[in-house]
């Protein structure tokens, strides 16, 4: 039950800080007995570093569906628009696991979960969708089954790295 200090974000992230105070069941100097408990927190009213990330990769989200939308206008672009769709939903799947690792850190604390924070995957809008949906898979699975790739293709393949 030693004590440590704590920052918590506006998001209501959270992070342990600095060794402040030895509780009397550790005796040996600069130990400690291996529970934390908070002796003080300091609320920063900025987002954490976590949210800020999400928020850069909705900013290149955000310019990546902007693009698709100009090239198709433009016309002849299949092959750019091809790999923005594919660099669209990885960027959407990192924002993805992102917020789950934000959500997990405040569910671990016992906060509710907000409820402004969205959650799951990004809905592409439905013409880029149709768009990409159009284009050939191509999957790649690991050992066990699992899937370990996916990419949207209309080349063939020469060889598939796991």
């Amino acid at each position: 039950m030693c004590y440590f200090d704590q920052t918590r974000w506006a998001c209501g992230f959270w992070r342990w800080g600095h060794f402040r105070q030895q509780c009397n069941k550790e005796y040996r100097m600069g130990e400690t007995c291996g529970l934390k408990l908070v002796y003080e927190t300091k609320n920063d009213p900025e987002v954490c570093k976590l949210c800020s990330d999400i928020e850069k990769k909705q900013r290149r989200y955000d310019k990546m569906y902007r693009d698709v939308q100009r090239w198709q206008r433009e016309g002849n672009r299949d092959a750019t628009i091809e790999r923005t769709c594919i660099e669209m939903s990885e960027v959407a799947g990192q924002m993805h696991r992102m917020r789950e690792e934000h959500a997990h850190r405040l569910y671990t604390l016992g906060q509710d979960l907000k409820t402004d924070l969205p959650t799951g995957y990004i809905e592409l809008p439905e013409q880029i969708m149709l768009y990409c949906s159009a284009l050939p898979i191509m999957v790649a699975y690991g050992s066990f089954g699992e899937l370990m790739t996916e990419q949207r293709s209309t080349r063939t393949p020469t060889h598939v790295i796991l």
